[in-house]
């Protein structure tokens, strides 16, 4: 059976103080609706960010947040004469992970660049079996160059490869 509670204005305004909300808050919130233009106007928010050492730039950093970037890439065992490598441009996201299968044995080389060109061995690992497809197996990386590379020189065993850059 449904029941009623009466409250009163007075208890509204109770609750609420206890809650913290005050007639000094309630003029704040009053100016959540109030319009963009009202708002502090853009060059001096961009005064406040440099001041702090935030840039256009940096800040373009935080568009990459939801958005990953990938690279996939594989050869089959019967094709596979010279290995497999599958690049990145991760557009400056620090958070690398790589996600590979083999056949069989095989050595594994990340590498990573600046221009796409240079390339600095980031590590080096191998897998004493084979690794399937769909037990793949996960490794993560912060890197603070732009490109990334994942290669494989084994050759004649399928080899399969996913680079994903978050953040």
């Amino acid at each position: 059976m449904p029941f009623r509670i009466s409250l009163t204005p007075a208890d509204i305004t109770d609750v609420l103080i206890a809650l913290g909300y005050t007639s000094d808050r309630a003029v704040k919130l009053d100016m959540l609706d109030a319009s963009v233009a009202s708002r502090a106007p853009s060059g001096e928010v961009d005064a406040t960010l440099t001041t702090r050492g935030l840039s256009e730039t940096g800040l373009a950093k935080l568009d990459n947040i939801s958005a990953q970037v990938r690279a996939v890439g594989d050869v089959a065992a019967a094709a596979n004469n010279a290995g497999l490598t599958v690049s990145l441009d991760t557009d400056f996201r620090t958070v690398v992970e790589v996600k590979y299968s083999c056949g069989a044995a095989a050595d594994f080389v990340l590498e990573a660049s600046d221009d796409g060109n240079t390339w600095f061995t980031a590590d080096t690992f191998s897998e004493p079996a084979a690794v399937a497809v769909g037990s793949e197996r996960v490794r993560g990386y912060n890197s603070a160059r732009r490109h990334v590379r994942l290669t494989s020189p084994t050759t004649g065993i399928d080899l399969a490869f996913e680079l994903v850059a978050v953040l």
